[in-house]
């Protein structure tokens, strides 16, 4: 994907060229096809460019008029949107840049609610002398932002923010408070800066900047329909077609795909349905996977090997990875090519080496089954969706089941998840869903080795995010409530920016397969018949991928246990030495733990697989960010930069552009 940066002086000062310069260097190692700078007076735009497309057009600015844009995009509904245009209105090229800019001249700030597909893009008007931007609602396409009243600076890395500095190198505290709570480290991530006045554009949003004020506002929100009374074939059958659409879309390509393959029902859907696409003539799929040999209980190989004896095009490659699922920040080969928060810290090196072995193979799209879980799964708690669609016989036999299993915690499910939502005003259904979540407490207790001031602290911003998650409610159906804070905001571990050239796409994360699935009666997502919970779970996908997906896994797969992997990875001995070894330990020194209890609870290796994990990511990523650390030494003095600005090429009308080179 594409990087992209601009800034707005408010008082009037001349953009420096060379931050915009180095903002596209800082970014080289992932977007090497070419870039562009363009200064006029007190605003600066730049782009460092992925080519991915076919249709891409690499270090070409990209001009209308007075408008100016710059856009890492790819657009699934390429064809809608051109028939859509108002007569005289046309892109100036083929590229998804284009048609985006054309959508904006078309429908200005509701351009956005018309796009389908991955993009995150900003458009200067030289007119009203205004930006707006956006980004689309899978955050596949990253979008921060600083503002301090007199320089406005917007950018896909936030390593390009620091090319300014004048920007304050600061840590947010309060963030950090927020990536420690309970509810974020296991619903869900938001994707803060982690920097004073460095915020994330939310995912299906927008921004305007205008006369030095920012508003952001979502574009999209998910509004609930009648209720969906098809039979469940033609439900099965919408939903096969549009994951068969989202992968469709995803594959175009100027070169070969590749494809993460786990062995799960989710990234081997989308395997087989893209072998289904490809054939031996065209470019083909390679599957990249992640396989243990000493954590045998872990190895997925047995299921993958079914995906690949069903599709014999497909290309495999495997990443050995038994001890590579520790923090990586750990490991002493691993140095981080941008800046980012404490929660990319804990992605393991498992990850970065896989996605070196997909560059090197020459790919530069990369599918994934991410986000497949969380949309798909469900929940027995469906009986007020089965009470809005009226189907009583349902609803009879799911509680006789909950009967014989829970006792008369049935009824209690039936009256909250059916009754309650069901007749109860929405105001006074939200105010007893704020009052629930302030007197549930944390969804697991904080543990006893952080100090009694962060517990408090920890206690009270959880029960602030959880109370917030029920005023902003708009849902009666509790499956929907619980889907949506499962998927949106997208989870920041999901939508992370590879280091390598190499651009992911999310067939999950596809706005019209979310849209249906939101829709679609919720009672066949879940197999209220079922015991194991695992097996319960996606019931609508393992039907749909009948004669898709190898019966093995569709009727088979109940998924695997990761921990084994965590504890080999991350012994408690190499987790000690790597806290003693250093003189300074930042978690300690800032009263987040207690060394002594801390010290203790890293000698349970189950521990170390859950929050101790995150906090040894915190303590690799304060360091990262101390002077002299591996985060600071990425922002560079650009005015020692080599970089020469030069005249480029341009796409459209408008005043000749200018181009970064080497």
């Amino acid at each position: 994907m594409s990087a992209i940066s601009c800034i707005i002086n408010w008082d009037g000062r001349p953009v420096d060229a060379r931050i915009l310069k180095g903002a596209n260097s800082c970014v080289q190692h992932r977007c090497p096809d070419g870039a562009w700078v363009w200064v006029d007076g007190a605003v600066g735009m730049a782009q460092a460019d992925l080519s991915t497309l076919p249709e891409d057009e690499p270090g070409v600015k990209i001009v209308a008029g007075p408008l100016h844009i710059a856009a890492s995009c790819r657009l699934d509904n390429r064809s809608e949107v051109v028939a859509a245009l108002p007569p005289g209105v046309r892109p100036v090229s083929q590229s998804d840049t284009a048609l985006v800019l054309a959508a904006f001249q078309a429908w200005g700030e509701d351009c956005a609610d018309r796009l389908i597909g991955d993009f995150a893009f900003a458009i200067w008007n030289e007119h009203t002398r205004s930006l707006f931007a956006a980004r689309d609602i899978s955050g596949a396409r990253q979008l921060y932002y600083h503002d301090d009243g007199s320089t406005f600076f917007l950018a896909s890395d936030r390593t390009q923010i620091f090319q300014d500095l004048n920007i304050p190198f600061e840590v947010n505290e309060e963030h950090l408070i927020e990536y420690l709570t309970p509810i974020h480290q296991s619903i869900t991530g938001w994707d803060k800066g982690f920097f004073k006045n460095v915020h994330a554009v939310p995912a299906g949003s927008k921004l305007v900047a205008k006369n030095g004020k920012i508003d952001v506002t979502p574009y999209w929100t998910w509004q609930e329909s009648a209720p969906d009374q098809r039979s469940p074939g033609e439900v099965l059958e919408e939903y096969a077609h549009r994951l068969d659409e989202a992968v469709r879309h995803r594959l175009r390509s100027r070169g070969p795909v590749a494809m993460e393959l786990s062995g799960g029902l989710d990234s081997s859907a989308v395997a087989c349905l893209a072998a289904r696409m490809s054939g031996p003539q065209s470019n083909p799929i390679h599957t990249f996977s992640i396989a243990f040999d000493s954590v045998i209980e872990s190895d997925e190989r047995p299921y993958i090997q079914e995906v690949l004896n069903q599709h014999g095009d497909l290309k495999p490659h495997y990443l050995i990875a038994d001890t590579l699922f520790g923090p990586r920040c750990m490991y002493p080969d691993w140095k981080p090519e941008s800046i980012m928060g404490p929660f990319d810290f804990w992605v393991p090196l498992a990850n970065h080496k896989l996605y070196n072995m997909v560059a090197e193979s020459g790919c530069r799209v990369s599918l994934n089954g991410k986000n497949g879980n969380e949309l798909n799964s469900g929940g027995y708690f469906v009986y007020y969706d089965l009470l809005r669609r009226k189907q009583f016989g349902e609803i009879l036999k799911r509680f006789k089941i909950d009967r014989s299993r829970y006792g008369w915690y049935a009824l209690r499910a039936f009256l909250a998840y059916g009754i309650f939502p069901m007749v109860t005003p929405f105001p006074i259904m939200n105010a007893v869903l704020k009052a629930r979540e302030r007197r549930s407490g944390t969804i697991w207790d904080v543990p006893e080795f952080m100090t009694n001031s962060v517990r408090q602290q920890i206690v009270e911003k959880d029960e602030e995010l959880r109370v917030g998650w029920a005023d902003r409610n708009r849902f009666r159906c509790p499956v929907v409530q619980s889907t949506i804070e499962s998927i949106f905001p997208p989870k920041t571990g999901y939508t992370h920016q590879y280091a390598q050239p190499v651009e992911p796409r999310y067939p999950y994360f596809d706005r019209r397969l979310i849209e249906m699935v939101l829709g679609m009666p919720h009672q066949m997502k879940w197999d209220a018949e079922e015991p194991r919970i695992r097996m319960a779970v996606r019931r609508h996908h393992r039907q749909a991928m009948a004669g898709i997906i190898p019966e093995k896994l569709r009727v088979g797969y109940q998924g695997v246990e990761f921990t084994p992997v965590l504890r080999n990875s991350l012994p408690p001995a190499a987790a000690r030495k790597w806290l003693q070894d250093s003189s300074t330990v930042h978690i300690f020194d800032r009263g987040y733990v207690n060394p002594e209890k801390f010290m203790v609870a890293v000698e349970d290796s189950e521990q170390l697989a859950g929050y101790i994990s995150g906090f040894l990511s915190l303590e690799g990523w304060l360091r990262a960010v101390e002077n002299g650390g591996s985060l600071r030494r990425l922002i560079s003095d650009t005015s020692t930069s080599n970089t020469r600005i030069v005249e480029s090429k341009s796409s459209g009308s408008g005043q000749q552009p200018l181009s970064l080179s080497a």
